[in-house]
């Protein structure tokens, strides 16, 4: 299938500090890839490079970001605005962060429309009232009037869905966007992600912590650490057959099913902070399977034409216990549940 996005060994600092090592992967159209890792392993980071969207001291030092074969690294930022909100768009953790207090949800779609699909105000208007409705809210010809403070959590999150679908996006990037709901809006809201990707046929980049929502709606998953991918593979070879100790130490610390705990498994110790230092394996400080080779350089292993690993211990046949297998059945259920 060819490509919409590649990501090619993008690497960012922060001033000197390295944020991102190396950063590769791939989407093709209409295809859902989650992200998945530990808070501060660069997934946000990631995402902010792929829409121009880092502020500074924050700058891309290496690498490429192709959008249709397109360099987007190379592009001004005047061209990058004009890409931002009609071939891509994100959805941001925080709505209420990102939504302008002063203005109505009707001035702030409008602006979309007339600015990336060229509509008049009046005929921009009719518009962003149809779009609300899409997304599922009630009497939107009323809504439009509303400043975001006057909406719900869900609702800010719908607004912000809206928003994004107004420019008609090839790639929607959605950070985290159901951090700040309670459960039950949580899976409205990804059920009604999964039918306007259905709808529009638009590609998903789904940034999130919690290995469910990758389970329940992703093609494939990228697994992140310390600011670089360590594995990569289609949902069922992550779940059923993980080769990183890390995406393995992720799975364990599911609840297990039909098993009363005390306490959860948790990896020990904390995820690096100076990167730069780092010339082997990130996660050596906190692997239960480190030996000597693990501090010299790690480069990602096919194991196969779907599946790569950032560890030379690896093995194509390596399986999950089955322990951790009922894990993951387990967070699927809950996920679906949910």
């Amino acid at each position: 299938m060819a490509e919409l996005l590649r990501v090619q060994d993008l690497q960012v600092h922060f001033a000197k500090r390295q944020v991102l090592r190396q950063v590769s992967f791939s989407l093709a159209p209409g295809e859902t890839l989650g992200i998945v890792g530990e808070s501060g392993c660069g997934k946000s980071v990631t995402a902010l490079a792929i829409m121009g969207l880092l502020s500074r001291p924050g700058r891309i030092t290496g690498g490429q970001i192709l959008l249709h074969g397109q360099d987007l690294a190379s592009l001004t930022p005047e061209e990058r605005r004009r890409l931002r909100g009609s071939s891509m768009a994100m959805i941001f953790q925080e709505p209420m962060t990102c939504l302008n207090p002063v203005y109505t949800v009707e001035q702030q779609i409008s602006e979309v429309l007339m600015l990336h699909r060229g509509m008049n105000k009046k005929t921009a208007a009719e518009a962003a009232a149809d779009y609300l409705a899409r997304v599922g809210i009630a009497d939107p010809k009323s809504r439009l009037r509303s400043y975001p403070h006057e909406l719900s959590g869900g609702m800010r999150q719908r607004v912000m869905i809206a928003m994004a679908l107004a420019g008609e996006p090839e790639l929607l990037i959605a950070d985290e966007p159901t951090t700040a709901l309670d459960v039950t809006v949580q899976a409205q809201i990804l059920e009604l992600l999964q039918r306007l990707q259905a709808e529009t046929g638009m590609a998903m980049i789904l940034i999130t912590h919690d290995l469910g929502l990758v389970a329940e709606n992703a093609d494939r998953g990228v697994v992140m650490y310390a600011g670089e991918v360590v594995e990569t593979g289609t949902v069922a070879e992550l779940f059923n057959s993980p080769a990183h100790p890390y995406t393995q130490g992720l799975l364990n610390s599911l609840p297990r099913f039909g098993e009363q705990q005390d306490m959860l498994y948790s990896i020990p110790g904390t995820v690096p902070r100076d990167l730069g230092s780092i010339s082997g394996c990130a996660f050596a400080d906190r692997c239960p399977q480190v030996s000597a080779d693990c501090h010299g350089p790690q480069r990602m292993k096919n194991l196969s034409s779907t599946q790569a690993v950032r560890c030379h211990r690896a093995q194509s046949d390596s399986q999950i216990p089955q322990e951790v297998q009922d894990n993951v059945s387990y967070g699927r259920a809950a996920s679906s549940n949910s």
